[in-house]
């Protein structure tokens, strides 16, 4: 809910500062050819201009194609296999302990998480070097379990992912088998540290953007919901704001009434729809007091994850200003 309150101040300062009028980035474009019967094509009717709404102080995301490969680090709770190829004593494979040691014969404790199995090795070496002349040594990782990332919806094998190393999102979802097709491409969130991160998915899935193939980090939470199950949020001067399911194609018309239909204050010179979900919001300014447009926006189907905001007229500002005192 507060990214969404963060969109949705971003919308109203967009709009604000003038970054879309109504005329530039109209809903409809206007036939001057037409007949003054006012027809419009079903083309016309359906070809919406939206707007990116800009993102302001956004933290940098690097995507698996920006950033080199870095080895693992080594948590706690992971598996270690060490071989000595001089004493077979040593060899063990041993899950690293809370505190993020291991035990070698030997070499005693260790402490491997925090460290590349490159980097285990050279201590573990250091350590033999008292015992034996030339240690050859082997370490590797054999079970990931200190760092992982949870995948939920509409996949095909939903569960905990672990983390092997630098991981991208294509990589994680090919891992659970890839998407279902029920699975809602735009409506697919990433969440880490209770906060959303922006990712076109939609971009990165069906036209290979791999800008959007951000790296994912421990305790990242991957969902797509189902295109069954489809949500749109009526948010502002309506009777009953929420979050509405509709199973099936609904207009406009027919999901603000579901929201009980506009207050007495609503500004519907101004309608807002925000489209793209969470992760790429883009706006339109709807006029719904346009007599040649009326109709048709109020016809117009709305898609899973939709944003429909209503704001208060500058007289209901004033009003409620005042009340307060």
């Amino acid at each position: 809910m507060k990214t969404l309150l963060l969109v949705l101040a971003g919308v109203l300062v967009f709009f604000i500062t003038g970054c879309v009028t109504t005329g530039e980035h109209s809903l409809i474009k206007e036939d001057h050819h037409s007949p003054q019967t006012g027809a419009v094509s079903e083309e016309k009717k359906t070809n919406l201009s939206f707007q990116e709404i800009p993102r302001e102080g956004e933290p940098l995301l690097y995507s698996y194609k920006e950033k080199n490969w870095k080895e693992y680090i080594i948590g706690a709770d992971d598996i270690i296999e060490v071989k000595v190829l001089q004493d077979e004593r040593i060899n063990t494979t041993q899950e690293s302990q809370p505190d993020g040691k291991i035990t070698l014969f030997y070499a005693g404790d260790i402490r491997a998480a925090g460290l590349t199995p490159a980097q285990l090795r050279e201590e573990v070496i250091e350590r033999l070097r008292k015992y034996i002349q030339t240690p050859q040594v082997t370490v590797r990782v054999s079970g990931y379990k200190s760092k992982k990332v949870y995948i939920f919806g509409e996949i095909k094998l939903p569960g905990i992912f672990p983390l092997k190393g630098d991981t991208g999102l294509l990589d994680a979802i090919a891992h659970v088998g890839g998407l279902t097709t029920d699975a809602d491409i735009r409506g697919g969130l990433l969440l880490r540290n209770n906060s959303f991160v922006p990712v076109d998915f939609e971009a990165l899935l069906k036209k290979g953007d791999l800008s959007q193939n951000v790296l994912l980090q421990p305790e990242d939470i991957v969902f797509f919901p189902s295109l069954l199950d489809k949500k749109v949020f009526v948010l502002g001067e309506v009777n009953r704001p929420g979050v509405y399911n509709i199973r099936r194609e609904m207009s406009l018309v027919e999901v603000v009434s579901l929201a009980g239909g506009f207050t007495n204050d609503a500004k519907l010179d101004s309608v807002m729809l925000i489209r793209g979900g969470l992760n790429n919001p883009k706006a339109s300014k709807l006029d719904l007091e346009d007599p040649e447009k009326t109709s048709m926006l109020l016809a117009l189907p709305l898609e899973t994850q939709d944003i429909v905001y209503v704001s208060p007229t500058r007289i209901a500002k004033v009003e409620r200003f005042f009340n307060r005192f």
